[in-house]
Order: C-alpha cells, then structure tokens, then sequence
C-alpha cells in the first residue's frame, strides 16, 4: 500500500512539473520618449516564459521600478501558428494600442500595474475574444509576472507562437519598449514588431522527481520479488 502511494505522489509531482524557462534578453536604456526619458520602469531588460500542461507565464525583467511609478501597460501581442485565423490590422490588438505584430495576431495578453493591477487574456476567431485572466499581476521592484491558463489564450501543448512583448501607456500609444521592434520617438508613432519563436513544451520533471518516482519502482520490484 505504501509503495503505490509512493507512485501515486511521485506522478501527480510529474503531472504538476513546469518545463524550463525560455528567457529573451533586451538591451538596457532603448525605451523610446517624447520629451526626455518616459521611465526606466518601461525599460525591458528580459522576458522569460515558462509554462506547465495548463497554464503560461510571463515575467518582464525591467530596469526600473513598476511599483514607484505606479504606471505602465505591460503586453503580450502573439500569433499561435495553429490557429488560422488571424487579425492583419494595422493595430492588430484588441487594445487598440499603436502597436502591430507584422504577419498578424491572434494572442493578446493586456496588463496594467496602476489602479491595483490586472491581467486580461484574449485570442483572435474572426473577432477577439476576451477569456479570462488574473486578479492582479505580481509586481516587485524591477519585474511584472502574471500568469494565464493556455486556453484562455488559444494556445496547447505542442504549440509555436511568434511573439513580442512590449510596454506601453495608454489609448493608442505606441510600445515604448519590446523585444523586436525599433523603439518609438513620440507617443504618437506606430510600433511594429517582427516577433520571436516560442514553444508550448511538455513539462520537463525535475531531477529529484525522476529520482522519487526510480526509487519506488525500485522498491515495488524489490517487494514483489519478496513475496
């Protein structure tokens, strides 16, 4: 009985197991501005994603601090490669921000820090469909986290998404900051982003997990064996 509850764990460990993390680096002090410098809270140094057999998430590494300024939009603009379906608009984000991703969308994920934080997911079937989020982003003093499940987003197991994260303020400005576009001048330019690659994986079990799970084979052999 002890044994199979040993598997038991040792596999709903596995189940729960995230994959590695994907971190894209961006250089520090290339925000863009209108009159003198808009934040070095707006300034991307990475972005890493993780995600697990359900969930996605996504932490901007920033030069600033998020939580001092108290301001800022912190994006997720995407194109899931499986989904045909496509927004090709010049500003293809239900935000209607400055902002394009070149070769169409059909993944948005809307944050703001102010006001007490929100995250807001999206994905694109003819028309954009808001599917759920989080309360509020987890915010310290030079990143942003939030965290969404897969589908909200329209993404899977086994997906690839061509993506740009970007920050921005508000109505129709552009991204002062993202990993891939050249960054705006003034508040009133049109940012277009090229994108880069990410992989929904398989969650990848920890060492220690592998060790667990070989231990109480080992010892179901070892007792069958006994008997």
């Amino acid at each position: 009985m002890k044994t199979s509850k040993l598997l038991l764990l040792a596999t709903a460990i596995i189940t729960a197991s995230a994959s590695q993390a994907t971190i894209y680096l961006d250089p520090a002090g290339d925000e863009g501005h209108s009159s003198g410098s808009v934040g070095a809270h707006m300034d991307i140094t990475s972005i890493e994603i993780t995600n697990t057999s359900t969930d996605i998430t996504f932490k901007f590494t920033l030069t600033g601090d998020p939580i001092t300024t108290n301001w800022g939009k912190y994006c997720i603009i995407g194109r899931n490669l499986s989904n045909g379906n496509l927004d090709t608009a010049v500003n293809n984000n239900p935000w209607g921000r400055n902002v394009e991703l070149l070769g169409g969308s059909n993944v948005f994920v809307g944050n703001w820090v102010d006001s007490g934080g929100g995250v807001l997911g999206y994905s694109f079937n003819g028309s954009w469909n808001q599917n759920g989020g989080q309360g509020s982003p987890i915010v310290t003093s030079n990143s942003v986290s939030y965290t969404l499940a897969l589908a909200d987003l329209g993404l899977a197991i086994g997906n690839i998404m061509i993506f740009d994260g970007f920050t921005t303020g508000s109505n129709a400005d552009p991204a002062i900051d993202s990993l891939t576009g050249p960054q705006t001048a003034t508040w009133g330019d049109h940012s277009q982003l090229e994108g880069l690659t990410y992989l929904v994986t398989d969650p990848v079990p920890e060492p220690a997990t592998m060790t667990i799970l070989a231990g109480a084979a080992a010892l179901a052999a070892l007792r069958r064996r006994k008997k």
